[in-house]
């Protein structure tokens, strides 16, 4: 493999690829309600009654016949029931039972007065001081939400908070699912050095590791850090060897370019990768290597830490999710205006690291600086990536770009829109 020469792809080209080695979601498990928010079903939950299972009262109040209802109307309250009771009376003309909420409706009943358009007149009877509801009003019916027997959350659906909540409702404690990728991490290099150790004066820390360990479980993985490799063949091949063992995906962070330190990409042909690129025709992260060993995903992303990220990004997020089962994997792009000039895309597909924000009805957007792939703050103070395709020419402000959001907390207005 270290012969021939590196397979170089289109950035569409190399996304196709990945999500294709990554087609097929991970097996499914059995998890508790607790630990399921953000997984997907794997089977249909059907409802084995319906939602609710009885007609019930929305409002503390009275349960009446609406045909007693008339301005001023006065009711004789016959009974109190109680969430959770069983009403024992029927009513009858001219009588009322006082309900409160989440009760089931008495027998004879059809609509509830809510408590404060009534006034009580003792504990036995009780006059209408509003306008009469209409026959059904504040009534909850059986069913209305899930009729017993149906799907009440298809297979395929990313249990949001409501989701699980519907599932409580239907009195399950577990959920299939699909397991969560566990995702090993492995940086590289004899000038890395483990955070809260004395780096010294040749060596730095390890922050791409940390970064992608953080992305990792923000994409709903589960990471499992293995340490740093030292720049020799053996240290490499035993770290990577202890690394892929359980591991459905495996990042490793440097060692993928041609110096003469960077041996990833022979010993990883040497434990059975099926190379499907080993580089991308994109700024940042032109030496990125993706590929297979059995069944794990090998992505063999840059040592820079902006480069790992904006690669993780583009690539390895998308590939997590699909794992997971998520029926959509890829991050918002909207189309903004350019709030100063850039430059063309050049040869390759810019990634460049921006700020994007509303102002009077539009989205604009501009650069956060310095574009050096050493550069981690750039992607700290902003919020999403300019997308400049190659071949592009030179941008101006007021031009309109595409624009990947990489977190929604940065460009939502702040506080409610009403």
């Amino acid at each position: 493999m270290s012969s021939a020469a590196p397979t170089e792809v289109t950035v569409q080209e190399a996304r196709r690829r990945v999500l294709e080695a990554a087609a097929s979601p991970l097996a499914p498990e059995v998890v508790a309600l607790l630990d399921a928010a953000d997984r997907v079903l794997t089977a249909d939950l059907v409802a084995p009654r319906d939602l609710p299972p009885w007609d019930n009262s929305q409002m503390d109040g009275y349960a009446v016949r609406a045909a007693d209802l008339a301005a001023g109307a006065r009711l004789d309250v016959i009974e109190t029931v109680l969430a959770g009771q069983t009403p024992a009376r029927t009513v009858g003309p001219g009588q009322a039972i006082r309900i409160m909420t989440g009760a089931p409706m008495p027998k004879g009943a059809d609509t509830v007065v809510p408590v404060e358009s009534t006034a009580a007149e003792g504990r036995d009877a009780m006059r209408l001081t509003a306008k009469p509801p209409m026959r059904g009003d504040f009534v909850r019916a059986a069913g209305e939400d899930v009729r017993g027997g149906t799907v009440a959350i298809a297979k395929g659906t990313r249990l949001t908070p409501a989701a699980l909540g519907i599932a409580a409702s239907l009195g399950l404690v577990r959920v299939p699912v699909h397991r969560r990728p566990v995702v090993a991490i492995l940086a590289t290099g004899d000038e890395l050095a483990e955070p809260g150790t004395d780096a010294g004066p040749n060596r730095i820390y390890a922050s791409s590791s940390i970064a992608l360990a953080a992305a990792v479980t923000r994409a709903g993985g589960v990471a499992r850090y293995a340490g740093i490799a030292a720049d020799t063949r053996d240290a490499l091949r035993a770290k990577l060897t202890e690394a892929l063992s359980g591991a459905d995906v495996l990042l490793t962070t440097g060692g993928v370019s041609v110096g003469e330190a960077d041996h990833m990409r022979d010993v990883l042909a040497e434990l059975g990768l099926e190379a499907r690129f080993e580089r991308v025709a994109q700024r940042p992260g032109y030496p990125l290597l993706f590929g297979t060993i059995r069944n794990t995903l090998v992505f063999g992303l840059p040592g820079n830490p902006v480069s790992t990220l904006v690669s993780f990004e583009v690539y390895v997020q998308p590939a997590l999710l699909r794992l997971q089962g998520r029926p959509r994997v890829f991050a918002p792009v909207i189309a903004a205006t350019l709030d100063a000039p850039l430059r063309g895309g050049g040869s390759r597909f810019q990634f460049l690291r921006a700020v994007v924000r509303r102002e009077r009805d539009a989205w604009l957007v501009r650069t956060t600086g310095s574009q050096s792939s050493g550069v981690l703050t750039s992607l700290l103070l902003g919020n999403s990536l300019i997308l400049v395709p190659a071949g592009s020419t030179n941008l101006q402000k007021g031009d309109t770009v595409q624009v990947q959001l990489l977190d929604p907390d940065f460009h939502v207005q702040e506080g409610p829109g009403y």
